[in-house]
């Protein structure tokens, strides 16, 4: 079974699909401890650590949450660059890249966790086709065999190109 997220770009709109066990009530998700390097010693991105799929979901949601501003974590300028999952320790486990929205219009970002791979499928093909590129994606094979993937999609709004007749070289354009 899967369970995919859509995310809108720039919210986040999460439930818990699994009991928190082993967490109290109320207490927060474990803060994300970056991680410097990856296991061959290369240095990486500055990746959460390592979330069974409960406490991801709940690290998520407290950033949801609206602050006094009426503005949430991902609001104030944040996105996620990159996700990585799999299964360890019988959990299905999570980790990302967050990042600071670049400067400028226009900028759009969406991302899904635990597609099938016909639901990543088809998602791929309609944000490739609404101009979103993926900048991440993780595929795990689920304990039953099944595949699960989790994507991220940026989307930049580009200034208008100037008009010109069908091959006719803009200008200072070289032609090969």
């Amino acid at each position: 079974m899967s369970f995919p997220r859509n995310l809108l770009p720039g919210s986040l709109a999460l439930c818990l699909l699994l009991p928190l066990s082993g967490c109290k009530k109320g207490e927060p998700a474990p803060a994300p401890k970056p991680t410097a390097k990856e296991p061959g010693g290369l240095p990486q991105e500055q990746f959460t650590e390592w979330l069974p799929r409960h406490l991801f979901n709940r690290f998520l949601m407290e950033r949801d949450q609206a602050g006094p501003d009426g503005k949430n974590y991902w609001s104030s300028g944040r996105c996620i660059e990159k996700i990585e999952g799999r299964w360890a320790d019988g959990y299905q486990q999570y980790r990302i890249v967050i990042g600071d929205i670049p400067q400028g219009e226009g900028f759009q970002w969406t991302w899904y966790f635990d597609m099938e791979r016909e639901v990543f499928q088809k998602r791929l093909t309609k944000l490739s086709m609404a101009g979103y590129r993926m900048v991440s994606v993780a595929h795990n094979t689920t304990p039953s065999g099944s595949d699960s993937f989790a994507a991220v999609w940026h989307k930049t709004s580009e200034a208008p190109s100037e008009t010109r007749p069908p091959g006719e070289k803009a200008s200072g354009e070289q032609t090969p």
